[in-house]
């Protein structure tokens, strides 16, 4: 008997289903409300679609508040950094450096200070033209000198060349076969030919250049470029370009100084003027046997009399 009833049940329950009634359910059919979606901002250009979602309302900050500018705190001045300070005497910065009136250099090797050779004789005095030859005394075989030259009576300041040796001074070896060729490059304007051997051997050409042909045999060649001015800076480049019998070249300058140089290579003859301010921030004086630019001679004293005037600006 149970046996059947629980057939009878498994009969009716496999391949049907009875669908719920509301009473079955146990719960009221409820509406479902749309869900609230934020209102579409507008964004000042058409996106083509709904964004759907809030956008930060841009907020008005007002007007900047000034606030008090700190000054850095303070700092020893120190001698370079463009500010007079402490017991500097003067302070250019970067431009701190060198004040000496004259340099010298070459290719390559570093700058040297160089001072004029003083005499009471102009530039043609000094050179001393007879017998086709210079005689400034420095002449020797086989040897050129620069020389760096003013004449003690006016200022004048001059550039003398002189190669070679006379052989009239009864003197050997003797000068053998030789020629130059030489520019000077950058000479200021007004300076001009003060001796130069056979005339038209050394010639302005023009545009700050001079140039030197000569050739010679058992005497002196050279000239003089006389006019170089005190108030200007300038910069000159003496060049050869052709040297036959020359062996040796050297720079001559203060108290008959020699200085050797590379016989072919530019020589550099520079010269400074303006308010310069040394690298350690004390300006140039007269009096300091140093040589500044804006001075024509020092000789270590404010005296006047004794070779340089108490202002530095004229031999006596």
């Amino acid at each position: 008997m149970r046996a059947s009833i629980l057939l009878g049940l498994l009969f009716v329950g496999c391949g049907a289903r009875t669908a719920l009634t509301e009473g079955d359910a146990g719960v009221d059919d409820v509406s479902i409300a749309p869900i609230d979606r934020p209102p579409t901002v507008e964004v000042g250009f058409d996106v083509g679609f709904d964004v759907g979602f809030d956008r930060p309302v841009a907020v008005d900050l007002g007007t900047p508040v000034d606030r008090p500018i700190v000054p850095p705190p303070d700092r020893p001045a120190f001698c370079g950094d463009g500010v007079v300070g402490g017991a500097e005497e003067c302070d250019r910065g970067a431009d701190n450096g060198p004040t000496d009136a004259f340099t010298l250099s070459q290719p390559g090797r570093p700058s040297v200070v160089v001072r004029p050779l003083a005499r009471p004789l102009s530039a043609a005095g000094f050179y001393a033209y007879e017998s086709a030859s210079a005689h400034t005394g420095f002449e020797d075989v086989g040897l050129a000198s620069h020389i760096l030259y003013v004449d003690a009576a006016t200022g004048t300041l001059s550039l003398v060349y002189v190669a070679g040796r006379d052989g009239d001074l009864g003197l050997a070896p003797l000068q053998g076969d030789a020629a130059l060729q030489l520019n000077w490059l950058g000479v200021p304007a007004g300076a001009s030919v003060a001796a130069s051997d056979d005339e038209g051997e050394l010639r302005g050409v023009g545009g700050g250049r001079f140039e030197g042909r000569w050739s010679f045999n058992n005497n002196t060649d050279g000239g003089a470029i006389q006019g170089l001015p005190w108030d200007q800076a300038w910069r000159v480049v003496v060049q050869t370009v052709r040297v036959e019998g020359i062996a040796r070249s050297r720079f001559i300058g203060f108290n008959g100084a020699p200085a050797a140089l590379t016989l072919r290579d530019d020589v550099v003859i520079t010269h400074r003027v303006g308010d310069l301010c040394r690298e350690d921030c004390r300006r140039p004086r007269c009096g300091d046997n140093r040589l500044d630019a804006g001075e024509r001679c020092d000789d270590g004293n404010l005296a006047g009399g004794d070779g340089c005037a108490a202002d530095c600006q004229r031999f006596n």
